[in-house]
């Protein structure tokens, strides 16, 4: 998992910032995150921490998926 966190990921980023889809998803991210701002501190504290671990959750459950694919193939690399 080393050569993961030690460079692989940052070329993933790199890679990403240079697709036009991924950066138009950025793009509508960026324009929902001052009303989701707004959203959430419209809420109770209990129920924004509660909404704040479900993302977490979900964000870190497709990173570790995104670290499985990626041994998955490195595991089918040829030496």
């Amino acid at each position: 998992m080393n050569d993961w966190i030690n460079g692989d990921c940052d070329r993933a980023d790199a890679l990403a910032a240079q697709d036009p889809y991924c950066q138009d998803l950025c793009r509508q991210l960026r324009c929902l995150e001052p009303r989701y701002e707004r959203f959430l501190q419209a809420l109770t504290e209990e129920d924004r921490d509660f909404l704040t671990d479900y993302i977490y959750l979900t964000t870190e459950i497709a990173y570790q998926k995104t670290q499985a694919a990626y041994q998955i193939g490195k595991s089918r690399r040829k030496p």
